[in-house]
């Protein structure tokens, strides 16, 4: 049951937001670098998901009987971090940045968020090497989602198929 409010509330979001583009003009338009786009294309994609996801969440925690298997509270990392860039697309969206200082900010922000919320051994050499790692993979996975945002639906249909596959994998993680 809660699987069908996740999809209700997707979709009722991604009105909502396609919407609220269009009256604000929020709107990626034509341009020659994604020849695709022959008509203006909404921004808010990504904020649609976000509020889709913290709303199935949110049922979740409260009406637990709507899931077929208990509802794991995210970490604050994982909100904190999906909440600062979540905003810092939206922000680069308003007023794009070169490739270099999107990496330069994204890589920033991944290390503020791990230093701050898993503070380890600072004189531990494997330390610095594994937080390494997870700043690149975060980056990855941020702008691997990025580049397929070029037509309506394709990151949040992706994004699916991941998160099917997870929940496949680790169902107690599936919501």
């Amino acid at each position: 049951m809660l699987m069908l409010f996740a999809v209700v509330a997707g979709v009722l979001m991604t009105v909502a937001s396609r919407k609220l583009a269009f009256r604000t003009g929020f709107l990626n338009y034509p341009n020659p670098i994604v020849a695709q786009h022959v008509l203006p294309v909404p921004y808010l994609g990504g904020v649609a998901v976000a509020l889709a996801a913290l709303a199935t969440l949110g049922a979740g925690w409260f009406y637990p009987d709507l899931a077929p298997v208990p509802v794991v509270s995210p970490s604050p990392l994982l909100l904190v971090g999906s909440l600062s860039f979540l905003i810092f697309g939206l922000i680069d969206d308003a007023f794009p940045w070169s490739p270099f200082n999107k990496l330069f900010c994204q890589s920033g922000l991944a290390l503020a968020l791990l230093l701050a919320f898993h503070p380890g051994e600072v004189e531990n050499t494997s330390y610095w090497l594994v937080l390494f790692m997870y700043v690149i993979w975060i980056v990855a996975v941020v702008n691997a989602v990025n580049f397929t945002d070029v037509c309506d639906g394709l990151v949040t249909g992706l994004c699916l198929v991941s998160l099917v596959a997870v929940a496949i994998v680790r169902p107690n993680h599936a919501f």
